[in-house]
């Protein structure tokens, strides 16, 4: 048997729509029972032709599933439309940062060293994403293998771009040559917190990413919550550093 699509296919299609699918998309999510053409176009002071469009591109996207409306006349069927789509808050709150926080817990109560076993976990991690990585980085015009040739400015822009596609909003750092700000987390829990065994989980993703992509020129050091909000890595030769 094979698994259910993953929910990044869902988040690709949500980030292809146009403004005006979006906002569309975004209306439908507020209703629990289907909307028809009609109903949508009163509700919305909108042309029929032009939420048709809509919908179509949506239900075309994989976003919107249609239900037949149980007539007693004639004629073609009438349709109903209700989104499918996923809420990005309520994925990420509701099962990312419980298992983030659950899977800190765990290590916490059974590794003998958990801030190193996450540190750990952390560097196998990066070698997983190594895939994703180089995919996305062809798809930029970029080879894997080239990053490594790059000076240290576009080693350093080239690594805080993966970092803001991986959801952490990062930025260089003003008046700096080698330090990038992180403005956001993924693993923030829902109360604004974040467990110290993630970061060290964090720590050694990036440190092992950065060595690999680096050809073992360069190590990273990350301060985490170096200020509130902000997290800072830093890149230096990996001479220096020993």
């Amino acid at each position: 048997m094979s698994p259910p699509k993953g929910s990044g296919v869902l988040y690709n299609a949500i980030a292809n729509l146009s403004p005006a699918h979006q906002a569309m998309l975004k209306y439908l999510s507020t209703f629990l029972e289907p909307l028809s053409i009609a109903e949508i176009a009163e509700l919305q002071g909108l042309h029929q032709n032009s939420v048709r469009e809509s919908i179509d591109a949506l239900t075309a996207a994989g976003l919107v599933e249609r239900s037949k409306i149980e007539t007693s006349g004639r004629g073609r069927p009438a349709w109903a439309y209700y989104t499918t789509a996923p809420e990005t808050d309520v994925v990420t709150d509701a099962y990312l940062t419980k298992f983030v926080r659950g899977m800190c817990e765990m290590l916490r109560e059974y590794a003998d060293d958990p801030e190193m076993k996450a540190y750990d976990m952390g560097k196998d991690w990066a070698e997983e994403l190594r895939p994703h990585t180089v995919a996305f980085l062809e798809d930029i015009g970029i080879e894997f293998l080239d990053v490594s040739k790059v000076d240290d400015k576009k080693l350093l822009s080239i690594i805080r771009l993966l970092a803001s596609v991986a959801g952490h909003d990062a930025v260089l750092k003003p008046h700096t040559e080698a330090t990038v700000q992180m403005r956001a987390c993924p693993f923030v829990d829902v109360d604004g917190g974040i467990d110290p065994i993630m970061c060290e989980m964090h720590r050694g993703q990036l440190e092992r990413f950065t060595s690999v992509v680096s050809g073992g020129r360069k190590q990273l050091s990350l301060s985490p919550m170096f200020r509130p909000g902000v997290c800072e890595f830093s890149l230096r030769d990996a001479e220096e550093a020993q």
